[in-house]
């Protein structure tokens, strides 16, 4: 099974019927719910979103400054109209449910890859110019690129994604709020989160967290966990990526037949 694959059925897997093409949903006539929402990624934005829609109260609580979580377009200190994907960059042609976001917000879509050109790989420590199916194969032990028009990205910049679904929830998203404890009963949950070096703590009926594990690690719960979600939390890893950025006047690569 490839990589892709794998992890697209596994997610299905995990979520049952949920994002099932076969299964068509009505809206259910409920009393609106107050939801506390923990991290303004795509997860927290989405979910933000589809319960606004339903007439709910959400309020988005997000530790840093800025929202998106791993989507992060740089536009500075870049020159005008340009700019680098610090995040999430690429859009399969399978991603489904982001696909269906981008169609919603009236996105545009342009190629990833070039259709032109020579690609660049490093084999036994020499750059070679080489087409698309052996530049494939050199990344193939990271993931199965396949064919070149299964990817995409957003024109103008992924950032785009993540300020439509915050354009729809103005007023919902607090910024610079770190949570730090979670309370529960029987009747409500209570978030405290660290504001401008102050404690504040607000109440709702839910709350649903997005962030990622090791952010949570930092999360007090009253009552605690149960020992096994408490070891998942602790003991599960996340891989690192580094990204070099370099603004040039021309594209000088061009001159050697290259794409860039």
């Amino acid at each position: 099974m490839k990589r892709r694959d794998f992890l697209r059925d596994g997610f299905l897997a995990t979520t049952g019927v949920l994002l099932s093409p076969k299964i068509s949903f009505a809206r259910v006539s409920v009393k609106p719910q107050k939801f506390l929402i923990i991290g303004a990624g795509l997860s927290g934005l989405v979910t933000a979103y589809e319960l606004n829609k339903l007439g709910h109260d959400v309020t988005i609580l997000e530790a840093q400054n800025r929202i998106g979580g791993r989507v992060l377009t740089w536009r500075e200190p870049f020159a005008e109209n340009l700019y680098a994907e610090a995040g999430a960059a690429r859009i399969p042609f399978d991603h489904e449910t982001t696909l269906k976001y981008v169609k919603e917000f009236n996105l545009p879509l342009i190629p990833f890859y070039s259709s032109t050109g020579k690609f660049i790989r490093l084999k036994n420590g020499k750059p070679q110019a080489v087409n698309w199916g052996k530049f494939a194969d050199a990344t193939d032990v990271v993931m199965q690129l396949e064919k070149p028009e299964y990817w995409h990205k957003i024109k103008g910049g992924n950032d785009q994604f993540t300020d439509a679904f915050a354009e729809k929830l103005t007023g919902k998203i607090r910024l610079n709020s770190k949570v730090v404890k979670i309370e529960q009963d029987a009747k409500q949950v209570s978030v405290t989160s660290k504001e401008n070096g102050n404690l504040e703590t607000i109440t709702g009926d839910f709350s649903i967290i997005t962030i990622p594990l090791t952010v949570l690690r930092n999360v007090e719960f009253q009552p605690a966990l149960s020992a096994a979600k408490q070891e998942v939390i602790q003991k599960t890893k996340y891989d690192s990526a580094s990204r070099v950025f370099i603004e040039t006047r021309r594209r000088f690569w061009e001159d050697s037949g290259l794409n860039g």
